[in-house]
């Protein structure tokens, strides 16, 4: 309602009042003044109309009731004017000390006051007025000193007429006035408030019965029940408010909760903010402002005033009242006077008109993130409270952890974001071909090395099943039996698995193709990750070093022949009678050692490369394994006799006959046993030992040789490299150092026949060497025709 409006209201409320005060002075009756009844019902009127209960757009009470008891006893003009001094008291009361009464005050200053006063004193003088017509009308009388069947009819169109007048008028204004939303809000209460005063004032009759027949005392003690019953019913009516408002709130904290926990950004959680908080502090503005400590800013993404958005530009941290929050990390609350308040704490005044301001720090761990702030306009409902405090905290708290995991997820997105471009980056520039495949062999993602390897584009391969796409597989040198048998393996627990083969595309090539199983964070297998690296150039290069290593070793040999002849004739050549000086002898015999060592290095290259390169028969005969391991034990006795080293032998008994080449066997356990004389310390043991072994897991039936010592033992991080070439031992002394030959010589000539070769050792325990060789009749007995029975050179294992 616009100022003009509101004036032109409440001059003709003021005239419409007084002319109904007039007529209810003159045209009406006057009983006699009585001073106790004044003052006994005006004391009434001013506690039970304190005692109003806020429902809707309307205010009920007991008032009226006793506005209705008066005129009874003192009649209309007395009425009247105890509800308007009543009343004006009471709503000045309001007015001046809203917060003991619990109410809002009402906007628009004191013209506003004065409109609504009057509008309220109108209501009520009409209402008196149109009662008294009716009640008269009807043949009631004043003052009511005996209640009889005669007087029921009147008494009950006195509070009909009330009613209806009041109701009216009042629905009227609102029409008038265009509010039409209070209009509504009006009629959906005007049950429970026609409840609430109507039923009361079914009693009206007892208060002048009392007043006349019963006398002043006996009615004092009826007002003091009348006023308890008023206050009974405003505490039970604002301990119910308080309880529906409780609800609320819990309610809307727990919208707000949600909704906060709902998402990750840091728009959506200030939207759901702006939508709730007001539910539950109906303030005249709020808003956020957040800390930025790398500038050292505050910003404002939200500020909000009257329902409408507002846009504060962010600034340097200063002196102002969020950043003393800030700074202080405790909530500040301004209940009144904020200027002057803030002035106090010594931080610059906010710049709107606010009659209260609360502002609570935004926490999240130990880091403060910035405030939360309300605050209530001049003149715009209650002052702020301690209870608005706690509330605001919480709401704080609940917005402190979303802002906190929203800046988590900022930031992990944006690292996430960075690495995945790193990776990209690295997928797409590497010579090697990678695809990603999930646990159903589905390809996820491919790079365009990979893409070059299988001829098709990296699209092509994304969603494509290998397993069942067999020329895809074919282009990866693979079949799906192959594939299947593969993931199987790691399946049960291999690491990976690693093949050759050769490619057309574009042009013949050795492509070395890897498949690694991708485990989850409990170790199940959740993908699989396929590896194709270029391997010609790296053969071409080995070969090219093997067939030079090669040459040059053997040509080493006439020269280091010729040179350990010249020496052994130096050392005949002395005159007979005339023996070399011993120095001279101990330099000839170094040399000559020096060069059969070398010698025997240069042999076993040479053994190692043609059994690699399959250019050694295996001269294959029938023998005992009882034999075998005999011979080895004539043959390691001296030097184990020479360190002193004890030699067991032990064969089980019936072993089967073996068809091997007994000349390489032998080297073989000649080496295992130097080995183990080579570590073993003074005075242990060393057992050589041989028992059959039965088919198991793929593997035929055999006979094993075991070769143990009571050594230094192999820590288990060094044994899967030492049956490679040129393999020694770190940090493990021997009694002699070795070419690191013995061990590669030993690998090959058991798998040339179709054996397997295998360690059991751990540190400080010891170590054994066992070699499984299958038995006569599942060997090739033809081993004299000069072809190689390596075969394809594969473990069966």
């Amino acid at each position: 309602m616009t100022r003009t409006r509101r004036t032109l209201t409440a001059v003709f409320n003021a005239l419409l009042l007084l002319a109904a005060v007039v007529y209810a002075g003159l045209a009406l009756p006057r009983p006699a003044f009585d001073p106790v009844a004044w003052l006994l019902f005006a004391s009434l009127f001013l506690i039970t109309d304190a005692m109003a209960i806020s429902i809707g757009v309307a205010y009920v009470n007991l008032a009226s009731t006793v506005a209705l008891g008066a005129m009874l006893v003192m009649g209309p003009w007395a009425a009247v004017w105890i509800a308007l001094i009543g009343a004006t008291v009471n709503a000045g009361v309001r007015w001046a000390f809203p917060e003991r009464v619990g109410e809002a005050r009402e906007p628009g200053g004191l013209l506003s006051l004065v409109s609504i006063g009057l509008i309220n004193a109108v209501l009520l003088t009409l209402s008196l007025l149109g009662g008294a017509l009716v009640y008269m009308a009807a043949g009631g009388r004043l003052p009511l000193v005996v209640f009889g069947p005669q007087a029921i009819g009147p008494c009950l169109l006195l509070l009909l007429g009330f009613g209806v007048i009041n109701y009216g008028v009042a629905g009227a204004y609102m029409l008038s006035a265009g509010d039409r939303a209070a209009l509504r809000t009006f009629f959906r209460a005007l049950p429970m408030v026609s409840a609430f005063e109507m039923v009361p004032q079914l009693f009206v009759p007892l208060l002048p019965l009392i007043y006349t027949n019963l006398g002043p005392g006996v009615f004092l003690l009826s007002s003091l029940a009348l006023a308890g019953a008023s206050l009974i019913m405003r505490r039970m009516a604002l301990t119910g408010r308080r309880l529906e408002q409780r609800v609320t709130e819990l309610n809307t904290l727990g919208a707000l909760s949600q909704a906060l926990a709902a998402s990750l950004q840091i728009e959506d959680l200030l939207d759901a903010l702006h939508t709730q908080l007001p539910k539950i502090m109906p303030v005249g503005g709020l808003y956020v402002a957040l800390w930025h400590p790398e500038n050292d800013e505050v910003s404002f993404p939200l500020a909000v005033e009257k329902g409408q958005e507002l846009q504060w530009s962010k600034r340097k941290h200063g002196n102002g009242l969020s950043e003393y929050v800030i700074r202080t990390r405790q909530p500040v609350l301004l209940a009144d006077n904020v200027k002057a308040r803030a002035a106090q704490l010594g931080v610059i005044p906010p710049a709107l008109p606010a009659s209260s301001w609360l502002t609570v720090p935004i926490i999240a761990g130990s880091q403060v993130l910035g405030t939360l702030g309300v605050y209530a306009l001049v003149a715009q409902g209650l002052p702020l409270s301690s209870t608005d405090r706690d509330l605001l905290i919480t709401v704080a708290t609940q917005l402190g952890m979303a802002l906190h995991n929203a800046r988590l997820y900022l930031q992990t997105d944006e690292a996430l974001a960075q690495r995945v471009q790193q990776l990209s980056s690295i997928l797409y520039t590497t010579r090697e071909g990678i695809m990603l495949l999930d646990s159903e062999t589905r390809v996820l993602t491919a790079n365009r090395a990979l893409a070059a390897f299988a001829g098709v584009s990296a699209a092509e391969l994304t969603g494509q099943v290998l397993a069942k796409h067999e020329i895809l597989l074919a282009r990866l040198g693979t079949t799906p039996a192959e594939l299947e048998i593969d993931l199987a393996e790691m399946a049960g627990g291999s690491d990976l698995v690693t093949h050759t083969h050769t490619t057309p595309m574009p042009a013949q090539r050795e492509v070395e193709r890897t498949l690694a199983p991708v485990r989850g964070s409990t170790g199940e297998v959740s993908g699989w990750l396929m590896i194709l690296r270029d391997i010609t150039e790296e053969q071409a290069l080995g070969q090219l070093r093997d067939d030079l290593t090669h040459m040059l070793i053997h040509d080493l040999r006439g020269p280091l022949g010729s040179i350990l002849t010249s020496l052994a004739l130096i050392q005949q050549m002395a005159p007979p009678g005339k023996p070399m000086e011993p120095e001279a002898m101990d330099v000839l015999t170094l040399a000559r050692s020096s060069g059969q060592h070398l010698m025997h290095m240069i042999n076993q290259l040479l053994d190692v490369a043609r059994i690699e390169s399959g250019s050694v028969p295996l001269q294959r005969e029938r023998v005992s394994p009882e034999e075998l391991l005999s011979a080895a034990v004539l043959r390691l006795r001296p030097a184990a006799e020479a360190a002193a080293i004890r030699v067991q032998a032990e064969a089980a008994p019936d072993l089967p006959e073996l068809s091997v080449d007994t000349q390489l066997i032998g080297r073989v356990l000649d080496n295992l046993s130097d080995n183990a004389i080579k570590f073993a310390p003074n005075g242990s043991t060393i057992r050589l030992w041989t028992r059959p072994v039965a088919a198991a897991a793929g593997l035929p039936a055999g006979v094993l040789f075991g070769v143990s010592d009571e050594g230094p033992g192999i820590p288990n991080d060094e044994q899967s490299h030492l049956f490679e070439k040129f393999t020694r031992l770190p940090n493990i002394e021997g009694r002699r150092s070795g070419t690191g030959l013995g061990l590669a010589f030993c690998r090959l000539v058991v798998e040339a026949h179709r054996g397997q070769i295998s360690l059991e050792s751990a540190p400080g325990q010891g170590s054994t060497f066992v070699v499984r060789l299958p038995t006569r009749k599942d060997s090739s007995t033809d081993g004299t025709d000069g072809t190689n029975d390596e075969g394809d050179g594969n473990s069966p294992g």
